[in-house]
Formats: structure tokens, sequence, C-alpha cells
């Protein structure tokens, strides 16, 4: 994986205090949902970009400054063995021949090479299912039903999964990152079978002022969106209704549980005082949207043993 470094055109975002923080917490969410099964892995690799906004005779300094904070930044961070701090690439993303960009994905290719896995044998029984899912993918669907996928190895003419052998190939799929599929009842019925859709949902709503849609109505869902860090389902529903998130639409409820399951999403979650029983919710929080840090005594005086069995504060 890696991660650029960089923000709103200002290569020196990064001193911001802010932007530290938002460092950290990418690499520590990676190191927290990528099971470590080697160790150093995963790798995560530092991309600082904006070169164009530096002048040609800063360009070094600027490299050396970003990559001498990053150092010191995580120096006793203990996933510093994950990362990939001695391939300095510094990108004019706007320039398809800057020659840092082939650098890069040299630097990708050889951390692939790299890893324990490559060159380990793989099972044949996998690879018709395992084609015939990317030739759809290749033609623009992004998801199959359970049921669907079950179907499309009953039909292969050189290898049938039984059972249990499909749900190991749609975990290992998973763990490859090729497709993204959660053994859980709400989620366990659909596969996405394009992880490039998960970029398209976030896109949806967590963008910029400037990206905002222009419609009114959407614009007094985003605005509330920003300002309280919250958003109800329908309102994503509408969101969606844009013609380009449609695609979406069809899977709406899959991919909010989904977006739930992840964390983009948190549920407030509300209880009958007399039976103690689930209430019905619309509100979500929105945590990546949060801007402000939590100065207030509520943690202190709130989230105590006698009060709060947990306590997540975003």
């Amino acid at each position: 994986m890696f991660y650029a470094l960089g923000k709103k055109g200002n290569p020196q975002s990064l001193l911001m205090t802010n932007n530290e923080v938002f460092l950290l917490h990418w690499v520590n969410s990676i190191l927290t949902y990528c099971k470590v099964v080697y160790a150093g892995i995963p790798k995560i690799l530092f991309v600082a970009t904006h070169k164009d906004k530096v002048p040609v005779e800063d360009v070094e300094t600027r490299r050396a400054l970003l990559y001498s904070e990053v150092e010191e930044l995580f120096k006793d961070h203990e996933g510093r063995n994950h990362l990939v701090l001695d391939k300095q690439l510094f990108v004019n993303a706007t320039d398809k021949n800057d020659q840092e960009i082939e650098s890069l994905k040299k630097a990708i290719t050889e951390l692939t090479f790299d890893h324990p896995c490559w060159g380990e044998n793989m099972p044949n029984a996998c690879v018709p299912l395992e084609l015939e899912i990317a030739e759809m993918v290749a033609t623009g669907t992004q998801i199959l039903s359970l049921v669907e996928l079950e179907e499309l190895n009953t039909i292969s003419k050189v290898s049938v999964l039984d059972s249990e052998q499909l749900h190991d190939f749609l975990h290992f799929q998973h763990s490859l990152g090729k497709m993204i599929y959660f053994h859980t009842l709400q989620l366990r019925d659909y596969v996405i079978i394009n992880p490039l859709l998960m970029v398209e949902v976030m896109r949806s709503f967590v963008t910029d002022i400037g990206f905002w849609p222009k419609k009114r109505r959407m614009q007094v869902i985003f605005s509330r969106m920003s300002e309280s860090g919250i958003i109800h389902r329908e309102d994503l529903y509408q969101i969606w209704e844009q013609k380009d998130f449609r695609p979406i639409l069809p899977y709406k409820e899959f991919i909010f549980n989904i977006l739930i399951h992840l964390d983009i999403l948190a549920e407030q979650r509300r209880y009958d005082t007399g039976t103690g029983s689930r209430l019905p919710v619309e509100n979500f929080f929105v945590p990546c949207m949060v801007t402000e840090r939590n100065t207030t005594s509520f943690m202190e005086k709130e989230c105590t043993p006698e009060k709060a069995i947990c306590c997540l504060c975003f």
C-alpha cells in the first residue's frame, strides 16, 4: 500500500499537526485491518505529491524535508518495520512523463516481488472461476450475489469447486484484495468482485466541498453532514440516485451494511428504556468528516466503568 503525502496542493502540509494525525491514523488503520501473517507485511510506501507546486530548484530540499518529518513522526512507532522509507518519491501526478512515476511503478513491483507469498504454488482448481470473474469485471460487473457466483462455478467445463472450496476461494481472494467478501449474516449473500467499487462509494459522500453536487437538495445533505458529522440513511440513498452512482442503487442496503462493517459509518444506537430492546435508527456518524477535537469533559465524566462497558470517541 502507498500513502500520498501532501494535501490541497501544499507539499508542506505534512508539517501541520492535523496532517500528522491523519498520517498516523491511516498507518494505524492499515495495520489494524490488515492481518499480519508475515513479519513486516504489509509494507506501506509513502509518496510525496504536488511536485508541480514546488520550484524546480527547491524540489530536493522539499523532498528531504518531507521524508525527514516522516522519519521523525514514526521513529518510535511499533509498526516502524512496515514502513518503506528508503524510496523517497516525489511525483507530479499531472505529468504522465514524470520520471518518478516510473520510479513509483518500479518500487511497487519490487515490493510485490519481495512479498513472502510471491512464487507460492496456487491451486489450479480455482483458476477457471477466477478467469471467469476477471472477464466479468472487465465488462463492467462489480457485484455478484452468492447464488450467481455458485451458478458461475457449476457451469465451469474445466473444474467445479465444492461448497467448502468455494468459500475458501472467496476468503483467499478477499485476503489478496481482489474481492471483498465477509461471511457475516448481513453481508454473506453478495461478493464485490471489483474492489474499486468501494472507491466510488467513498467518493460519493466523503469529498471536498469543491466537488459537492450542485443541486440544492444535495447541497443541503452535504452541508448538514459536514457540520454535524451525521448522515441519514435515506440521504445516502438519495446521493446514490445521481447518475455517477446509480450502479450502487440495486445493492444499496448491502453497501450500506459494508460501510457500517468497515466503521466508515458508525451507528447511533438507541434503546428502549423500558424493555431494553434496540430502537431503529436512521442517523449515522461519518467519523472521517469530524474535523474538531473533543475538548469537553464527557469522556472523563460519563465513560467510566460504572456507567459504560465500552465507549468509542471519534
